[in-house]
């Protein structure tokens, strides 16, 4: 069976292309640190928001220009609709930011947990106190 390459290099009469790939493997593979993941997702979700947001307003525009000229009540309904998905992308533009700070946060918080499993509490009284001060300094351990 040929492969894709071959096949459409007979067809179009060319000279098949050499690919020399490189080949992927999971022993190369090294995770990014989850910070790097949450910034490159969060900055590629702003990117395409404001892209949106930027061609919705132009088309909004437009529509406005269409549906004043036309005077149809339905071109006037799609515009209000599409004005508030506009509104939707900027708040989700906002929303954004914040969730982005929030999972920093907790990661932070996450890294810097201290466990105390046993704790020492002293309940008496300062003569009791001073007697286990003295004690301990007499008799060292």
């Amino acid at each position: 069976m040929k492969s894709l390459n071959e096949n459409l290099s007979e067809i179009f009469d060319v000279e098949p292309l050499e690919t020399n790939l490189p080949t992927v493997s999971d022993d190369n593979f090294v995770p990014a640190p989850e910070t790097s993941i949450i910034d490159s997702d969060s900055e590629f979700a702003r990117k395409n928001i404001r892209e949106l947001i930027l061609k919705g307003n132009k088309a909004v525009d437009e529509m406005l220009n269409i549906a004043s000229q036309s005077e149809v009540p339905r071109a006037f309904e799609i515009t209000s609709v599409f004005l508030k998905n506009l509104t939707d992308m900027n708040k989700d533009l906002l929303e954004i930011h914040k969730k982005k700070k929030d999972l920093v946060l907790t990661k932070d918080k996450s890294n810097n947990e201290l466990n105390i499993n046993q704790a020492v509490v002293f309940t008496g009284s300062t003569h009791h106190l001073m007697k286990l001060l003295k004690n301990s300094s007499e008799n060292p351990v």
